[in-house]
């Protein structure tokens, strides 16, 4: 994460969950966390979190 960080990669993609110094740590140079999902609840959940 400190790479990707470092180097401000646009956009991240999580899977299984988003943990929230992921989220934090791209928001804060204004990049962007992609999460993989398999259905609409999962996806609504995750939208809600940011």
């Amino acid at each position: 994460m400190e790479v990707c960080v470092e180097h401000e990669v646009p956009i991240i993609i999580t899977s299984l969950r988003a943990p929230k110094f992921v989220v934090d740590a791209v928001h804060s140079y204004g990049g962007a966390v992609m999460h993989d999902v398999i259905n609409i609840r999962h996806a609504k959940k995750q939208s809600m979190k940011g």
